[in-house]
């Protein structure tokens, strides 16, 4: 479907095939669960006759053991990667980096960019160093790190870092006239 197929009748024409097809899956379910029991006592041997329908159809579909894992939206799991960051300063490589170990999944540098640019307009990051080229510039996460229950509270999460100043030739200091 295209943009140009999008129309109110097109879209009521689409949600009904849909719901024909959620309406088959339910009765092919029912079907499943009904003759299972007689499908697994003629595979041991004994007769398809000896279980009531009557008493499989009543039967609840099993319910897998383990309740299904809650992934944290990836916006999450960014923000904790950009707290994992060194303080004195990282590139966007070395975030991709730790994306890419929690994940298992390299970001693209269009995500990293994007994420990076939010969390400037939030405030949580600055930049540390502008610098173009493939490495791209320098950044610093402002955002203090969460106390864990085992660090004391009358310490410090994080010490105050030094400034950072912009890397560049070197300049000689001007020789004394004296």
């Amino acid at each position: 479907m295209t943009v140009a197929d999008l129309s109110p009748d097109a879209l009521a024409r689409l949600e009904a095939k849909l719901i024909a097809d959620l309406e088959m899956v339910r009765k092919v379910r029912a079907l499943l669960t009904e003759h299972l029991p007689m499908l697994n006592s003629a595979a041991e041997g004994g007769s398809a006759a000896a279980v009531p329908a009557s008493t499989t159809a009543s039967t609840p579909i099993p319910q897998p053991s383990e309740p299904a894992v809650k992934r944290k939206p990836y916006d999450e799991i960014l923000f904790d990667c950009l707290l994992a960051m060194p303080e004195q300063g990282f590139a966007p490589k070395d975030f991709a980096r730790a994306v890419y170990k929690v994940t298992n999944i390299l970001p693209g540098t269009s995500t990293v960019k994007t994420f990076l640019n939010r969390m400037i307009r939030q405030g949580k990051v600055t930049v540390a160093e502008a610098r173009t080229g493939r490495n791209g510039s320098l950044y610093r996460c402002t955002v203090s790190q969460p106390v864990s229950a085992d660090q004391p509270t009358s310490i410090p999460v994080s010490p105050a870092s030094p400034p950072v100043l912009p890397v560049g030739p070197e300049i000689s200091p001007a020789p004394s006239t004296e």
